[in-house]
């Protein structure tokens, strides 16, 4: 049966520079575009139009949201039944988003500009689009949409409740397959460094920055609404070369796409419920089961008798939904929300904080709380 859609995104159905939305209540400003970082394509699936769930489980808490991210030379299809479910299951609003380059987005204007920091910003701009940036949210993500969720962790962490983290790329030097080095490798050599990258290939401090400035809405552009359909909606041709090329872009830096010691504190600091699913027979990453539990310890670890692409291919059949990470996202927000989280992970990241005293004593604001945190990782 064809899903029921809350929004639609989908550029290809309205005039140059326009956007597609079909809005959930009411009228709704349209949504301003920048020429350098568009919003792209995403459909959000909405709770209260949900089919109902014949599971003996408990609703998620009013508010709650579950973004799923898909992985390298994916669309958003590849979560489609498994948001669907999560729709039904948990009462929960569900946003989906084809990354740049990917689906029914398009390219961005330079092949090299094509990163998992601008997959970070393009998932910001969707959130706060969307009016969730102030709503708890679960990430979950596959393959190199895992290191886009890793990164939004760090970067916005205050909004969020939990991460389930599919076919995670490596997340420490790979020892025994030498597939993606190819990738590192070869990459590179065809496209250059990447726009923000200094002549060694590390990221610039200030490209995340720069990334979310450029894709602000500028004053005085315009858009156009029009109602639209995921199934009428054109899409570019997913294999030209300017496209391909973008795809190829975004695995310079595979397997760790970038990730550092400060990436994943932010697990452990905030504590979130995590669960991570590794493929036991991945030839392109290997599992780290081991690290994995050092870096997040209190993450639910399964491992699935499949391979990378498999696990990625068939993701839709672990059937998530039954997962308990909902649940206990929805513990999590009853527990105080972002105020909480900083106040627990500034006890054990800086002790500031006693460990009886529930609020930010001392901390003027959750901004200056996440300034200390941070500095205490340099």
């Amino acid at each position: 049966s064809s899903p029921r859609w809350l929004k639609l995104n989908r550029p290809s159905q309205v005039s140059q520079g326009g956007v597609g939305a079909m809005p959930a209540e009411g009228p709704e400003a349209a949504p301003q575009e920048s020429e350098a970082f568009p919003l792209g394509s995403y459909v959000v699936l909405r709770a209260v139009d949900g089919r109902g769930s014949s599971r003996a489980r408990p609703p998620a808490p009013a508010g709650l949201g579950i973004v799923l991210l898909h992985g390298w030379v994916q669309d958003l299809s590849a979560w489609l039944p498994t948001a669907e479910r999560l729709r039904d299951a948990h009462q929960a609003d569900v946003l989906l988003v084809d990354s740049y380059a990917h689906g029914a987005s398009p390219e961005l204007k330079g092949v090299r500009m094509h990163t998992v920091d601008a997959l970070v910003m393009q998932v910001r701009r969707v959130v706060e689009h969307l009016k969730w940036s102030s709503r708890g949210i679960v990430l979950g993500a596959m393959s190199m949409g895992v290191s886009v969720a890793l990164h939004y962790a760090h970067e916005f962490p205050l909004g969020i409740r939990g991460m389930l983290l599919v076919a995670p790329s490596s997340i420490m030097p790979e020892r025994w397959t030498p597939l993606p080095h190819v990738d590192t490798s070869v990459s590179p050599v065809l496209l250059g460094a990447d726009a923000g990258e200094d002549g060694a290939g590390e990221k610039s401090p200030a490209l995340l920055q720069s990334v979310l400035e450029a894709g602000a809405p500028a004053h005085g552009s315009s858009a156009r609404r029009a109602s639209s359909s995921r199934r009428g909606a054109s899409r570019s041709p997913s294999w030209s070369s300017r496209r391909l090329l973008s795809k190829l872009n975004f695995i310079k830096r595979t397997p760790s796409h970038g990730h550092s010691d400060a990436t994943f504190a932010i697990l452990s600091d905030f504590d979130w419920p995590v669960t991570v699913v590794l493929a036991k027979f991945d030839v392109v990453h290997t599992s780290q089961e081991e690290e994995w539990r050092a870096k997040a310890p209190q993450a639910d670890i399964i491992v699935a008798p499949m391979t990378h692409w498999g696990l990625c291919t068939h993701a839709n059949d672990l059937h998530v939904e039954e997962y308990p990470i909902w649940q206990q996202a929805h513990a999590t927000e009853g527990a105080g929300g972002g105020e909480g989280q900083i106040a627990l992970a500034l006890r054990r990241r800086v002790g500031l904080l006693s460990v009886g005293e529930p609020s930010l004593a001392g901390v003027g604001s959750l901004e200056e709380g996440l300034a200390i945190l941070r500095r205490s990782r340099l």
